[in-house]
C-alpha cells in the first residue's frame, strides 16, 4: 500500500538534515526528538498550504525504505502504511 490520501506532489520543497536546538515532536511516531538529536524537516507548498514536517531518524528510514520499492507516503501516514 502506498500513501494514504491523495495529495499532490509539492508545488516546492525543501529538506534538511538538522540537529534540534529544541524539542519536537516527530510526524509520524509523534515521539518527541530531544536537543541535539538528528532530524528531518521537510518545507514546502502543498495543496496551496505551506507546510512544515519534521521526522526522527528512525521513521525517516522506515520511509525510505518504503519509497525504494516505489511507493510514496504522506507525511503522517507511515504508521497507517505500515500497518496496512
Amino acid at each position: 500500500m502506498c500513501g494514504c490520501d491523495d495529495s499532490e506532489l509539492p508545488a516546492f520543497m525543501d529538506q534538511r538534515f538538522l540537529k534540534a536546538r529544541r524539542p519536537h515532536n516527530c510526524c509520524e511516531c509523534k515521539k518527541v526528538i530531544e536537543i541535539g538529536h538528528s532530524y528531518h524537516r521537510y518545507a514546502g507548498k502543498w495543496d496551496g498550504a505551506f507546510c512544515t514536517y519534521k521526522v526522527c531518524v528512525g521513521c525517516q528510514q522506515m520511509r525510505e525504505d518504503i519509497e525504494k520499492n516505489g511507493c510514496s507516503v504522506a507525511f503522517g501516514c507511515l504508521q497507517e502504511v505500515l500497518d496496512g
